[in-house]
């Protein structure tokens, strides 16, 4: 087991190391779809000696040891480094997705890691004809990308079309569906970064996570919405969103003023989930009409 555990490690210390929608590559950068993470050295040191370990505890004194051996610095500086790691990766200490604080022991990694470029393809219909054409030149920009980024193209070229249609005034809804660890959340964010280089756009973002006790099912799209009203043009979303969707607008805590809130909480309060449904589709409507 113990030759098991070190073979595990030395792959991994020679390959580019994939988790979420990061890859930290074995030369220390740590990407973000096509962006680079700006990181002070010593945090990235951490991030890899924790990643190459992932799932096994590490022990503050073994870090400190092993990437600053034979010079003596204090704890703190490890603890900078983890709220720099933290910091980088948009996590929350209270809610703890990559690297997990084991008491006064020392740190976890604990997201799934995948030591080389998912290659698999996703499970989506073909293209349509539309969408062929830009088959051969996303094969073709895809070769000149840092990023690696293979055998999704086709996958790529449904996701335009789909929303080339959106652009046609067609609603469109894509599910995205396999196996964990393909390349889906991979693709998405390289599919919003091209939207972003080349469209005039709003994106909204809501993530499933996994919850303690009791969960609740509008989470992610309280966050998407939520992030549409801080991002520019967000004035435009609050007034459409008061509008059409005060029952909404009424739960998104930070986001009106705390009077404001507690004012539509009450015009709202009782109201079905057919009618929040209906808000919400009348909502989206609007907003993305008027991106357009």
């Amino acid at each position: 087991m113990a030759q098991s555990v070190e073979q595990s490690t030395q792959a991994r210390d020679a390959s580019d190391l994939h988790f979420g929608p990061f890859r930290l590559e074995k030369t220390k950068r740590l990407w973000r779809g096509e962006r680079i993470v700006d990181m002070r050295p010593q945090s990235l040191a951490v991030l890899r000696y924790l990643a190459e370990r992932s799932g096994q505890l590490v022990t503050r004194e073994e870090l400190l040891r092993q990437l600053w051996p034979g010079i003596y610095v204090t704890k703190t500086v490890l603890r900078v480094c983890v709220h720099e790691i933290r910091q980088a990766l948009n996590e929350d200490s209270d809610v703890q997705q990559f690297v997990e604080t084991v008491g006064r022991q020392g740190y976890r990694f604990i997201a799934p890691i995948i030591t080389s470029p998912p290659v698999r393809s996703l499970q989506i219909s073909t293209p349509s004809v539309e969408a062929e054409g830009r088959v051969q030149q996303l094969r073709t920009n895809s070769l000149r990308q840092t990023t690696p980024f293979v055998g999704r193209e086709s996958e790529l070229a449904l996701l335009h079309a789909t929303f080339e249609q959106a652009q046609r005034g067609e609603r469109q809804i894509v599910f995205l569906f396999g196996e964990a660890g393909i390349g889906k959340t991979t693709l998405v964010d390289h599919f919003l970064n091209e939207l972003q280089a080349n469209e005039q756009v709003r994106i909204g973002r809501g993530q499933c996570v996994e919850q303690h006790g009791g969960g609740e099912a509008d989470l992610p799209l309280l966050e998407a919405l939520g992030q549409l009203c801080r991002d520019p043009g967000g004035e435009q979303v609050m007034t459409i969103l008061h509008h059409y969707a005060p029952s909404w607008l009424g739960q998104m805590f930070g986001v009106v003023e705390t009077r404001e809130q507690e004012a539509l909480q009450r015009h709202v309060q009782g109201s079905s989930r057919e009618r929040m449904l209906r808000e919400l589709a009348g909502a989206v409507e609007a907003i993305a009409t008027d991106a357009v």
